[in-house]
This record gives structure tokens, C-alpha cells and sequence, in this order.
């Protein structure tokens, strides 16, 4: 569904905050092949991309490689949830995180990992409602308000939906 796809990627980057932030250094974890990644790319300043499957990751370098993205992306080939800590560890720090996940939601631990890393603002695109919303509410624990929530109709006359939302980092008193 091309049509819904560009809607998909434009609310996942409008939540990103990157359609108003050109310096934005972005976290995409579950990145796949790079393709939201990519999308974020033409936009942002930087962007790593974390996928654990290394054909997908190798997809995505050429993927980038094809679209003259390369300066402005890394993929990093690992487990989220034990790479996020380690860049955090080193220093770096993201204006927006990305997350795609697979049906299953989130790993926990990445979901632990980023709300150690605390980028203001985290775009999560989802697919099961009922993953979507255990995420959102280990989330709102550590700290993040759901600021909205956008069902993307993907599969029309079907009982599937995507959903993509924003959740703002809470200012500490």
C-alpha cells in the first residue's frame, strides 16, 4: 500500500520532530533494512540504525549507499537492548528515537535502554494495539507522556492497523 506507506513515514518522522529540527541526531532501533531510517536521514543530521539480523543490516548500507545517504547514516548490527547502554556509555546522546518493532512489541530491555538514554522525544510505530500499549505504559514509567496517537489504516478491509505515536520525555522538577 504505497499511498498509506508515505502516510506511515511522514507521521513517524513528524513525531521524530524531525520535520522541524534538521540538527536532530536519530536513534532507529529495529531498523530492518533501513528504509524509515533512510527517510529520516534526508531530514536529520544523523541517523544510527540497530538491527540484529545482518543481511537486513547489509541491505540497509547499500540502500544507503544507493540514495547518497551514507554520510549521514550507520548501521550498527546488534542487539538494541545491549547496544543502546554501550552508546549512551561512550557519550552519545539522540533528540528522537525511532522504534518499529515486530508484532511481538519491544524488548523490555531496549525499552529500559532508552529511557536510560532519555531522548526527548521517541516516534513508535506499531502494529498489535495490545503490544503497543504494554510499551507505552513501560514508557509513561520511565518518564514519557503518549502526546498522540495516529492509526494508519495500511490493510484496508482488514482488522489490522498501524499506529504511530509520539511520546515526549517528562521534565524532571
Amino acid at each position: 500500500n504505497p499511498e498509506q506507506t508515505e502516510v506511515l513515514y511522514q507521521k513517524a518522522l513528524e513525531a521524530a520532530g524531525l520535520l522541524e529540527n534538521s540538527d536532530a541526531r536519530v536513534l532507529d532501533a529495529y531498523c530492518g533494512a533501513g528504509t524509515i531510517t533512510l527517510a529520516a536521514a534526508r531530514f536529520a543530521k544523523y541517523v544510527t540504525g540497530i538491527e540484529i539480523v545482518p543481511p537486513a543490516i547489509a541491505d540497509a548500507k547499500q540502500n544507503a549507499a544507493r540514495n547518497g545517504l551514507s554520510e549521514k547514516t550507520r548501521f550498527i548490527c546488534a542487539d538494541a537492548a545491549i547496544e543502546i547502554p554501550k552508546m549512551v556509555a561512550r557519550g552519545e546522546r539522540f533528540d528522537a528515537a525511532i522504534l518499529d518493532p515486530p508484532r511481538k512489541g519491544a524488548d523490555e530491555r531496549l525499552l529500559d535502554a532508552l529511557i536510560h538514554a532519555a531522548p526527548p522525544r521517541i516516534a513508535y510505530v506499531s502494529c498489535d494495539p495490545a503490544t503497543l500499549a504494554r510499551d507505552v505504559k513501560i514508557l509513561s514509567v520511565g518518564g514519557y507522556d503518549l502526546s498522540w496517537a495516529q492509526p494508519v489504516d495500511m490493510f484496508p478491509w482488514t482488522g489490522h492497523v498501524e499506529t504511530v505515536c509520539l511520546l515526549s520525555k517528562l521534565r524532571a522538577n
